[in-house]
């Protein structure tokens, strides 16, 4: 029986209308889009990985400071890959609800017969049925949906393309542009973790040594010039003196504009906007754009602003971004359950209140804001495991293990103000503007060419 069933489903194929076939050709090929992007970055992940085992096993004699190092971010890779797995299985779930919830909804409105191929029904639906466009509809139409729909668009276009960029260019990480679109397709939680993954798996090279080896050890052997230029500019530099491309700013900035228009957008404007804000994002992570950062007096730091300058005005456009949209929603009121008729809380309680009886409307909506939810919450965990960036974590104790323990009490407190800060002020301001806030370079503790550590305001 299941032989002549799948059989039967087969035949069905084959009778398929040329746009019931063109609307399961684009599912199919949306979920072969993803297959693609994970093998793409799991590969770079991977690679990443076997470069700093190749590095651990040619160095000499590791402190033991280096080997305790080594352990903590075995723990980290595996606190990371929990989160990645965790995030994706429970936005999915949501996900695939929705999906369920579309089918038998259409179903029941044209009162289908449930004895004709599966393959029939199915692709029916898929043909009347504008499915990815009526979920983002329903998680950015209501002003309490937006609250939560607004706070994963403030943190991709701003603070996380940069992270991107930064960090990939720093870490010689490959496919930076497929964590983006892979976070676009499936969940930022899960791209975000996967990034954070492949930071943690790259070489880890002490600045008084890195600089003879990174040729051989960080670079791919496909992009030799790479390494050059990215040790000149990582070893040398800070941070702060780090150069941010217009290639890069100017599409960051504008996908910000998408995001504070999207509230005023139009049935008709809603998705050419949406396309645009996911488009823009992209650009600066395209290989030509990550190979290294900009070096004084090069063409490509022609009208280029400092690191610092562009995540101080990313936060600073975010605040009235989201200052509207939570003003704007502070007088709506969700439909209650039956199970609380009443709102349970007032004041600060009852908005929150409100903004959990939202997360709970729609399949779609629930996947949309845990997937916030996962974000700011690997997020917290990522700065309070490297402080922001692996290099400050890592890599600020030399290969001789010295730079001394105040140092490294100055990096606890540092970190432990800033958890502190991203756990009482993401709520309500969102990991968009609070991450901006954070990550900005403010005066990183250097080494100096004589190895004395050097603090910079």
């Amino acid at each position: 029986m299941p032989f002549d069933t799948l059989a039967n489903e087969l035949g069905a194929l084959t009778t398929l209308s040329p746009q019931q076939a063109l609307a399961l050709g684009v599912f199919v090929s949306y979920f072969g889009l993803i297959g693609w992007l994970f093998s793409k970055v799991l590969a770079s992940i991977q690679g990443l990985a076997s470069r700093a085992l190749q590095t651990v096993s040619k160095a000499k004699g590791p402190s033991r400071k280096a080997k305790d190092g080594s352990r903590r971010g075995g723990v980290s890779v595996q606190v990371f890959a929990a989160l990645t797995l965790a995030s994706f299985a429970h936005t999915w779930f949501y996900m695939f609800k929705y999906m369920a919830g579309s089918f038998q909804a259409y179903e029941l409105s044209l009162s289908v017969n449930a004895s004709s191929p599966f393959a029939v029904r199915l692709t029916s639906w898929l043909r009347d049925t504008s499915l990815f466009e009526e979920a983002w509809y329903a998680v950015c139409e209501g002003r309490l949906n937006w609250l939560w729909s607004e706070q994963l668009c403030l943190f991709t276009a701003g603070v996380w393309t940069v992270m991107l960029w930064v960090e990939g260019t720093r870490h010689g990480i490959q496919h930076v542009w497929a964590y983006m679109v892979l976070g676009q397709v499936v969940a930022i939680s899960v791209a975000s973790n996967l990034f954070y993954l492949a930071i943690l798996s790259a070489p880890r090279t002490a600045p008084s040594s890195s600089a003879p080896t990174s040729s051989s050890s960080t670079t791919s052997p496909r992009k030799p010039s790479r390494t050059t230029a990215t040790s000149q500019t990582e070893q040398s530099k800070s941070e702060d003196d780090i150069r941010v491309p217009p290639a890069v700013y100017v599409p960051v900035l504008l996908s910000l504009a998408t995001v504070a228009a999207s509230p005023h957008t139009s049935p008709k404007t809603f998705l050419l906007n949406l396309l645009v804000m996911h488009a823009l994002l992209i650009v600066p992570l395209l290989p030509r754009f990550t190979l290294a950062f900009p070096l004084p007096g090069s063409p490509q730091s022609s009208w280029s602003i400092s690191l610092p300058s562009l995540y101080y005005t990313i936060f600073l456009l975010s605040i009235p971004i989201r200052y509207r949209t939570l003003f704007a929603a502070s007088d709506v009121h969700p439909p209650r359950p039956l199970w609380a008729p009443e709102p349970l809380y007032g004041g600060v309680l009852g908005w929150f209140e409100r903004q959990w009886l939202v997360l709970f409307e729609s399949p779609a909506q629930s996947s949309i804001g845990w997937d916030v939810v996962w974000t700011s919450v690997s997020f917290v965990v990522w700065v309070l495991v490297t402080g922001g960036s692996v290099r400050t974590a890592d890599e600020r104790i030399g290969a001789d293990g010295k730079q001394g323990n105040e140092e490294e009490k100055e990096g606890v407190w540092t970190r432990v103000w800033k958890v502190g800060y991203l756990v009482f002020v993401t709520p309500l301001a969102s990991v968009g503007v609070t991450g901006a806030y954070v990550l900005r370079p403010r005066g990183r503790v250097e080494e100096s060419d004589n190895g004395e550590g050097v603090k910079e305001e």
